[in-house]
């Protein structure tokens, strides 16, 4: 799996671009403003949301919702601050 920063130039003039974070894995996806770079967000944060998005996807009913916190516990990571 590789996490990548991505940005979208303003469709406007004085808007302010469009800035997440993307997965490469199993499904390959950008969960448009679910995700953002640090400092707002982290990596782990990213690959729980990608984590529930795809259970969610499956019919699992661990992914309803799309709860981070699932996710981050899925994985084995500490509870956000």
């Amino acid at each position: 799996m590789f996490l990548f920063k991505y940005v979208y130039p303003p469709k406007k003039a004085g808007e302010a671009a469009d800035v997440g974070v993307g997965l490469v894995g199993s499904v390959t996806f950008s969960l448009f403003g679910e995700t953002r770079p640090a400092p707002q967000g982290t990596p782990e944060d990213a690959l729980a949301t990608h984590c529930v998005w795809e259970l969610e996807n499956k019919g699992d009913p661990r992914g309803k919702g799309r709860k981070i916190e699932v996710g981050r516990k899925l994985l084995g990571f500490k509870a956000a601050k």
